[in-house]
């Protein structure tokens, strides 16, 4: 099997494994079948472990792809507002001095280089 289990596919495995593992255990005139079906049972646990834990971290991946979207768009907003303070500087015929919040915000945001700040 190279595809993942359905979830349909392990409630199949488990009814058929809590079956069998309702049959009567006859000792040495049984089947050795028995140790299988008990570790198959474990195997089915742990699959469901494991993809609970899946859920988390794909929950949690969404969560960190929105706050990276957030700090993106926060991080646009404030280039947006230096390149308005130095629009507004710059429009004048004898053009006044950029703001120094403005390069020390650029350098802030700056994605080259984050050990200066």
């Amino acid at each position: 099997m190279t595809s993942p289990l359905t979830d349909q596919q392990i409630a199949d495995a488990e009814t058929a494994i809590t079956g069998y593992r309702q049959h009567p255990d006859l000792g040495f005139a049984c089947c050795s079948a028995h140790p299988a079906a008990d570790a198959a049972a474990v195997l089915l646990a742990e699959v469901r472990r494991l993809r609970a834990a899946l859920d988390r971290m794909r929950a949690a991946r969404d969560v960190i792809a929105s706050l990276h979207r957030d700090l993106a768009d926060r991080l646009n907003a404030v280039t947006e507002l230096c390149d308005a303070a130095e629009k507004q500087a710059t429009r004048w015929e004898r053009p006044l001095p950029v703001p120094e919040w403005v390069a020390e915000v650029r350098r802030a945001a700056a994605p080259a280089d984050r050990s200066a700040v």
